[in-house]
């Protein structure tokens, strides 16, 4: 070889339609293909070295045939003209079109587009169909415009723009009811149809009106009582009165009269329309029931029985011997068939009252028949059969088979009082009716009285009644004397009207029925003796007693005090159920009441006063903790002693020869005891309690409510009263908290994100305890970090349960997941751990990688080793002032290059300091520029946001142009108001200033030319080469991150 080769381009072919890269050898087609004028190229390309030896290749380039042209719309530009109030929704325009010129890709879709009366319509994107939306009316809008869009798969598109007429009709009023009414029936009676009557309902319209009953005959709906039916139309087309007709049916009931509901008139898929074709509106109002057409298909129904009241024979003439009755939802008449007896009988048509005109005789007919028959208005009938019986009359008198006393109400065993009611029964031998006040005389005590007649008329049992009265008293018995049964005005007679027969033998005096009126005399007195407090329950503290004739019962009256006593019914001594006590009540009051054996009752008030001894204990004033010795920072420890002091509200005595009095204590949820250690004689009594190892109490010793105990001993005043020991709780208190434990470690973690960390890196650990603790000097943590194990200080937490320790990454640290060397990896180093209560810390950690460890619980990596440079990547990044140092910073032919120019969005500063973040962050230019081709992209970055240029608009274009020197183009990223960035071929690079005159501060990326940057534009767009971010990973793998 004796140098490099260059290439050329053999004339020939179509070799004046490309160009080539003598150096390279990349051949350029210079227009833009077109496959429907040339499907393919053939062209020679030379090679030649640098002694002038040539060799050749045929190249021959084929096109790909894409769909670019656009489907032909065939359809009209001229919708059919619709009729005015033809309807809402309905199609009128469909699409059509092929796509036949060019390569088919795909169907094709139809829309509207946007602008003329398009929002009117819609259109089905797959059939074309385009529909208007709204009903068409002339006087509205005459016409419409609309331009259809036919679309391809390789969304090649054409339009059609289009017109559609609207018909003026001449008359477009629909005719409209006027009136609808119930305008006749056949066969009604009394404003009442029945079963088979015919009626009709007019419906006037405002225009003459065409039915039309091909589809189904219109009709009319009726509401009869309840139930809608339809009346169908039956005459009347062409004019403006249509007559709809309905026939009742048997079963049909409507008392208001028949109803239209409002829009009652239904096509019923007929149509009502005028000469123009106007559909009707069949709109109207309600017809209310109509009484003029009530609605009666059922007969009356008979409620009066079969058979009338039998009627005493020689009762007389004319007398009304049954009433008819019959239930309809109308108006009813009486009459009678003419069958059976009924010329002995006449009727009152109105109230079924029926008379028997003659006067009976049983003699000469027992019995009699007849029909009543009941008319409603509607003309239906009903009839019901009935019988009548004659009585035959007896002659002969009643009398008087016993008389006797029979009860009494509230008598009490044999006794009656005042207000007790004695019955007698007068028993005769046949029934008898009782008119007047017949009586019965008594002898009670020597004197008459008198028992009225109180009922058992009509029976062989007459009852007379006698309230006994105050005064009344009769210790042998009441007594009836002979013949006593008076009529005193009034009758009795048996049902032949003859007169009884009154006389009857005496009844001797009744023992089981004497009469006391008269209540018990009380002797005791209105005050009991008084008695002294506390001498117990259940004495005696007084005895009732009072005179009487008969047995006399005690009890007492549920007023003032009685609840509190309880007295002995037979005896009278009232016993005090309670205790006596003066502090609570000084006194007491209750009425003591006695009962003959007849329920007379008397009363006697009594008081009963109580003497006061002095019998109050001591009580508890307050319950405290009062003092700890050994106390730290509030807490307690094993050892230390607390003392819990009771105040009372006056000197008590404490005795301990039964027992030690004791406060029960709550620490962590146990019980135990503070002991009496001293105060006995005072108002201030002191319990002491030693903290036991193990016990805790996070929130405090608290003392339950009423936790003061005697214990088996005593707490007594001067007096002997026992103490009263009920107190209130004592709730936690903070000032006394427990704690014996020691602290533990319970788990390793850290607040660092999971990740690989290098040189430099900070990682912070935290050690969580299982209590808050305090840290002096400054305690390690030894960690596992590859050759050299890495001692980290404390940093921060004490006061807290977590302890954080900052260990910052060294060189030739490493592992793979960080964890501490082994269970002792935490040390004092001279300090302390404790907790509040002075326990040491237990700093032993979980085995390393096992639950709980910093291993266990995180993925954190330690790597620093250099990361590998991706040499395909160079980076300019004009932010922080640095450049990728890769490879030299030359550029090789052979490499394709991504090459990233980073600025500040909204600013025109370049900064080239050479202060980054990363690894390797330095400034410098590249060299080698001319070994760039157009394989190599060139992108623009912002720091975040769109590149803003002059007048603060964002980058939307991207253009390259020659240069004035030979080679030197330049490649423009440009905005709406002008350059926003430029690169020249050479390598400088500027930023156009966001505000004001135009003016470019030039930073040097490269040394070189990069001699294709003036046609770069043909090979990239804008998406190509910008961006508003830096992708993710490119300054890491070029050690600038």
């Amino acid at each position: 070889a004796t140098g490099s080769t260059s290439y050329s381009l053999k004339a020939g072919g179509d070799a004046s339609l490309f160009s080539i890269d003598a150096s390279s050898g990349a051949v350029t087609l210079t227009a833009d293909p077109d496959y429907e004028t040339k499907p393919g190229y053939s062209f020679t390309v030379l090679a030649t070295d640098a002694a002038g030896n040539a060799s050749e290749q045929l190249v021959t380039l084929g096109l790909s045939n894409l769909d670019d042209t656009a489907p032909l719309i065939t359809s009209a530009d001229t919708a059919t003209a619709i009729n005015e109030n033809s309807g809402a929704g309905q199609v009128v325009y469909t699409v059509t079109s092929t796509d036949t010129t060019d390569v088919v890709t795909g169907s094709t879709s139809y829309s509207l587009k946007a602008g003329g009366d398009a929002a009117l319509f819609s259109i089905n994107a797959v059939t074309g169909e385009v529909t208007l939306t709204g009903n068409p009316d002339y006087e509205t809008k005459a016409s419409y415009s609309f331009t259809v869009v036919a679309t391809d798969a390789a969304s090649n598109a054409s339009e059609q723009a289009v017109t559609l007429a609207i018909n003026d009709l001449v008359d477009e009023v629909a005719p409209t009811v006027s009136s609808i009414a119930i305008s006749a029936a056949s066969g009604a009676q009394n404003s009442t149809l029945n079963a088979g009557d015919v009626v009709s309902v007019t419906v006037t319209m405002d225009e003459a009106t065409l039915v039309d009953t091909a589809g189904g005959t219109p009709r009319v709906a009726l509401n009869i009582g309840g139930s809608t039916v339809y009346a169908d139309y039956v005459s009347g087309s062409g004019s403006t009165e249509l007559v709809f007709q309905y026939t009742i049916l048997a079963g049909q009931t409507d008392v208001n009269g028949i109803s239209l509901d409002a829009n009652a008139l239904q096509a019923n898929g007929g149509t009502l329309r005028d000469a123009a074709g106007n559909a009707a509106v069949l709109d109207h109002g309600a017809v209310a029931d109509n009484a003029s057409y009530l609605v009666d298909t059922t007969a009356p129904s008979f409620t009066s029985g079969a058979t009338a009241s039998a009627i005493d024979e020689n009762s007389g003439a004319g007398q009304s011997v049954y009433t008819a009755a019959a239930s309809d939802v109308g108006s009813v008449s009486y009459s009678l068939k003419a069958v059976a007896d009924h010329a002995n009988f006449a009727i009152d048509a109105s109230s079924g009252a029926v008379t028997l005109t003659g006067n009976p005789d049983y003699e000469t007919k027992a019995s009699y028949s007849f029909t009543v028959v009941a008319t409603d208005a509607a003309g239906n009938a009903s009839e019901q059969a009935v019988t009548l019986s004659i009585n035959d009359l007896d002659e002969i008198a009643p009398t008087v088979s016993s008389v006797a006393i029979t009860s009494a109400s509230g008598a009490q065993g044999s006794l009656l009082n005042a207000g007790d009611v004695l019955s007698i029964t007068v028993t005769l031998d046949e029934n008898t009716i009782v008119t007047g006040t017949p009586r019965v005389a008594l002898n009670i005590g020597g004197s008459t009285v008198y028992a009225t007649y109180a009922s058992g008329s009509g029976s062989t049992a007459l009852l007379f009644q006698y309230s006994v009265q105050d005064g009344d008293t009769d210790t042998n018995g009441i007594a009836i004397p002979a013949n006593a049964l008076e009529l005193n005005g009034g009758t009795l007679k048996d049902a032949a009207g003859n007169d009884a027969l009154l006389s009857h033998d005496a009844v001797a005096d009744n023992a089981s029925y004497q009469v006391d009126t008269t209540a018990p005399s009380v002797t005791s007195g209105a005050v009991a003796a008084a008695i002294s407090e506390n001498i117990g329950a259940g004495q005696t503290v007084y005895t009732a007693a009072a005179t009487d004739a008969n047995t006399v019962t005690y009890s007492l009256k549920a007023v003032d005090d009685h609840a509190a006593f309880s007295i002995d019914g037979a005896s009278g001594a009232v016993t005090l159920t309670g205790n006596p006590d003066y502090e609570s009540k000084t006194s007491y009051a209750f009425t003591v009441v006695a009962t003959d054996a007849a329920g007379n009752a008397s009363e006697q008030a009594v008081s009963l006063s109580i003497n006061d001894v002095d019998d109050t204990g001591p009580a508890v004033s307050s319950v405290a903790i009062s003092s700890a010795t050994g106390v730290q920072n509030n807490t307690l420890n094993a050892g230390d002693v607390v003392s819990v002091t009771v105040t009372m509200n006056e000197a008590t005595l404490v005795n301990t020869a039964g027992g030690t009095p004791r406060v029960a204590l709550t620490i962590g949820g146990s019980t135990v005891y503070a002991d009496y250690v001293l105060g006995t004689g005072t108002t201030s009594l002191v319990f002491q309690y030693t903290i036991l190892a193990s016990q805790t109490d996070a929130n405090g010793i608290s003392i339950a409510a009423n936790a003061l105990q005697t214990n088996g001993g005593t707490l007594r005043d001067a007096t002997g009263n026992d103490a009263v020991l009920t107190h209130a709780l004592v709730a936690d208190n903070a000032s006394y908290l427990v704690d014996t434990s020691a602290p533990t470690v319970s788990g390793v973690s850290s607040t660092t994100a999971a990740g690989t960390y290098a040189v430099d890196d900070v990682i912070s650990i935290q050690v969580a305890f299982s209590e808050a603790v305090t840290v002096t000097g400054t305690p390690q943590l030894t960690l596992e970090t590859g050759t050299t194990d890495r001692v980290v200080n404390y940093a921060s937490g004490s006061g807290t349960n977590t302890l954080t320790f900052s260990y910052t990454v060294q060189a030739d640290d490493s592992s793979a997941d960080l964890d501490y060397l082994n269970t002792n990896a935490l040390s004092l180093n001279g300090g302390t751990i404790r907790d509040a209560a002075g326990n040491n810390a237990t700093l032993t950690l979980a085995s390393p990688g096992t639950a709980g460890s910093l291993g266990a619980n995180e993925a954190i990596v330690i790597d620093t080793s250099a990361p590998a440079v991706d040499t395909s990547i160079v980076v300019f990044d004009l932010v922080e002032g640095v450049s990728s140092s890769h490879s030299s910073r030359t550029f090789d032919a052979n490499t394709s290059y991504t090459i990233y120019i980073r600025v500040n969005s909204n600013s025109v500063t370049l900064s080239t300091d050479g202060d980054g973040p990363g690894a390797s962050d330095t400034w410098g230019a590249w060299s080698g520029a001319n070994k760039l081709s157009t394989d190599d992209r060139i992108v623009l970055v912002g720091n975040g946001s769109a590149v803003k240029g002059i007048g603060s608009t964002a980058v939307n274009s991207f253009s390259a142009v020659n240069g004035p020197a030979a080679g030197n183009g330049a490649a423009f990223w440009g905005s709406t108001s002008g350059q926003a960035a430029r690169l020249l071929g050479s390598g400088g690079f500027g930023r156009t200033v966001i505000h004001g005159t135009r003016s470019l501060v030039d930073v040097d990326l490269w040394g070189g030319l990069f001699p294709n940057i003036t046609n770069y534009d043909a090979h990239y767009g804008l998406g190509q080469v910008y961006l508003i971010n830096m992708p993710a990973g490119v300054l890491t793998s070029q050690g600038l991150a």
